[in-house]
């Protein structure tokens, strides 16, 4: 995803902050703390596939890696 979408996203979430103050930590957490697209989704999916086998660390750090390979 080019760099001017994912700042057109930032600067949506950011207003949304503002508008929607009770998502303030979801949308920090899940897009405002990344600084592009793959960051955010691996942090999401490693989030909703986080286990006591696999870390909510590793799963990011491999998600991320793949994005990285196959999605650029």
């Amino acid at each position: 995803m080019p760099q001017q979408i994912w700042n057109e996203i930032i600067h949506d979430v950011q207003i949304a902050k503002i508008n929607e103050p009770f998502l303030t930590g979801f949308l920090t957490m899940t897009i405002l703390k990344h600084s592009n697209i793959f960051e955010a989704l691996s942090y999401y999916l490693a989030e909703k596939l986080e286990n006591n086998f696999i870390s909510r660390l590793l799963q990011k750090s491999r998600l991320l890696d793949f994005f990285f390979r196959h999605m650029r």
